[in-house]
């Protein structure tokens, strides 16, 4: 079977250097986001339905400070050409693989790839 397209998750907004570093540290806004908003299907906010009581208020003070410390320390981006795409090179083969393809062996190796960090390494299929 032969796929049309190919999914690939090499998109410069999901591959900048503020995803992979600091997503975590959004975890909390966006959980108090979600549970303070209103739901149609309960009529209540999932923080009133738990607790039974409204919840209490956010500083948007701290919330600004995480988001433009954020933004300073993603200030650093990957190159990319005009049409976005990243502007890399392999520089090294971190590991090998075998694999099997279609009842017939083959080699697959991690890649590191220039301008990007070595947790954006990928697994590529290696041609002889």
């Amino acid at each position: 079977m032969v796929l049309p397209t190919v999914l690939s998750d090499r998109d410069k907004i999901f591959l900048s250097k503020f995803w992979p570093t600091q997503w975590k540290q959004w975890l909390p806004a966006a959980e108090w986001w979600y549970n303070t908003n209103f739901h149609t299907g309960l009529r209540y906010t999932p923080f009133e339905a738990l607790y039974g009581c409204s919840p209490p208020q956010l500083s948007i003070g701290t919330l600004l400070e995480t988001v433009v410390q954020a933004a300073e320390d993603a200030s650093e981006l990957p190159y990319t050409n005009d049409d976005g795409q990243f502007l890399v090179k392999p520089v090294a083969i971190l590991q090998r693989q075998m694999v099997k393809r279609n009842y017939v062996a083959a080699v697959r190796v991690l890649v590191q790839w220039s301008n990007l960090p070595p947790e954006d390494a990928t697994w590529e299929d290696y041609d002889f």
